[in-house]
């Protein structure tokens, strides 16, 4: 209800001052939506503020309201004139700062005349009630007042109103141009509709032509018509997730031609309009579309550079280990062969002549050496003076010449030392505590040194 006033104080203060529709909303936002204040600052040159900002988002839902409100005002311009402009030279407000206080006394001056006009209000509507409509719908209209155009009433929308919200979807309807017909108006416009094209036209233009009549459900729903005041109007809306947006309204039906083309237009700015709109809504889609993509890549590049580093950390984690495990083997190997080389150090040094009965050739490389020994001495004999010469190698292992078998004479400690160095030295070199004699080695026998 409160929308209906308003639009009927922006229609008024449009028709009285010829201005736009945005000079006519401010004037009447400033003056409280009362008509006659605002005219009056208007026609005595008052300056306003338009504190405005149209951003893409305020775009989609105020520009159509704009131009359909600048349309009201060609349409119901009768004769050209002057237009008045007020003088805009300082940022001042239309209403002094104490208007309010002057409104709020007056209002209380006036309200036990308003009083008893509100209770006969009510009472009368509660004794009489709004008249019930003579016709429900158009087409019973037509058919009751004027059976010659039953012929040509399919130029309106054949169902009730709540039945288009379901036939929008089908017909892929955008605007549903509404014409509320009062039958003791003028009806030039209503024989309009059906011997001009304008349903076909609208009809072409994703809209569809909706007749009503003037106290009907449906022109209440549309319009109130608020005591019989209203008269013949042509209301265009916009559907938009199912609800009917209005965008404009045509009280002046005098001239036909001039209202059917005044719709054309209407319709032709808002498919233009929606066109924008769906062309910046790609555009957005698209640059949202580019962004989620490039953000994809990045993060998809970022994995992966994620998994380079962790890759890169895990070889060089693993390259310091191999290193230090390396570096502390080759520091065992070198503790080993310091082991060995001063054990035969300890050899060297306490060698003496060998004394025994029997014989013994230890054949190395490049070299030999003969020593004494008996038959009841323990093999290992044979190693330490082995290891006594300079020319024994540091891993070594023995066998006889004759019959060929390993010499069971390395001691327990040098045999680890060669399985740790992965020598694989054979089982039977390891000393068993065995005597020459139990070992079958004789005079003149001769042991060979194995550089492993």
């Amino acid at each position: 209800m409160a929308e209906e006033e308003g639009d009927d104080a922006l229609t008024q203060m449009m028709e009285i001052t010829t201005c736009d529709a945005d000079t006519a909303r401010e004037y009447l936002e400033r003056c409280n939506w009362n008509v006659e204040t605002a005219v009056r600052h208007f026609f005595d040159g008052n300056d306003f503020v338009r504190d405005e900002v149209v951003g893409d988002d305020d775009y989609e839902d105020e520009s159509d309201d704009d131009d359909a409100n600048d349309m009201v005002g060609r349409i119901n311009e009768e004769r050209p004139r002057e237009i008045p402009q007020p003088a805009r030279p300082n940022n001042r407000a239309v209403v002094p700062a104490y208007h309010n206080v002057f409104q709020l006394f007056a209002q209380l001056f006036t309200l036990p005349v308003r009083i008893p006009i509100y209770i006969l209000s009510f009472v009368y509507n509660w004794l009489f009630g709004r008249p019930v409509p003579q016709y429900k719908t158009m087409h019973e209209f037509i058919e009751l007042k004027h059976p010659e155009f039953i012929a040509k009433k399919s130029c309106f929308y054949q169902r009730n109103l709540s039945q288009l919200r379901t036939d929008y979807q089908i017909h892929s309807w955008k605007y549903v141009v509404v014409y509320i017909h009062d039958e003791n108006d003028d009806k030039s416009f209503f024989i309009n509709c059906f011997e001009s094209n304008i349903s076909r036209t609208i009809s072409e233009n994703s809209g569809v032509l909706f007749g009503t009549i003037v106290g009907s459900d449906e022109a209440n729903r549309l319009r109130p018509d608020n005591f019989g005041l209203r008269k013949s109007c042509v209301l265009i809306y916009t559907i938009q997730r199912n609800t009917l947006n209005r965008k404009l309204m045509i009280t002046n039906l005098d001239d036909p031609e001039a209202v059917n083309r005044n719709i054309i237009m209407t319709l032709l700015d808002m498919i233009s309009d929606e066109a924008e709109r769906e062309a910046r809504r790609n555009v957005q889609n698209e640059n949202r579309r580019l962004m989620d993509m490039q953000n994809r890549e990045y993060q998809e590049s970022l994995q992966r550079d994620l998994e380079r580093i962790e890759r890169e950390k895990a070889a060089k984690a693993e390259a310091e280990r191999l290193k230090l495990e390396e570096e502390e083997n080759l520091r065992k190997q070198e503790a080993r062969i310091k082991q060995i080389q001063d054990y035969k150090n300890e050899m060297a040094s306490s060698s003496k002549p060998t004394e025994g009965t029997c014989d013994l050739m230890i054949r190395f490389t490049n070299d030999k050496k003969i020593i004494k020994f008996s038959p009841d001495e323990k093999l290992e004999k044979i190693f330490n003076e082995a290891m006594a010469s300079d020319k024994c190698p540091l891993f070594i292992q023995m066998h006889l010449s004759f019959p060929k078998k390993p010499v069971s004479c390395l001691p327990k400690w040098y045999f680890d030392i060669l399985e740790i160095e992965e020598l694989e030295p054979k089982q039977e070199c390891l000393d068993q505590g065995l005597t020459f004699e139990q070992a079958g080695i004789t005079h003149g026998s001769l042991v060979y040194v194995d550089n492993l």
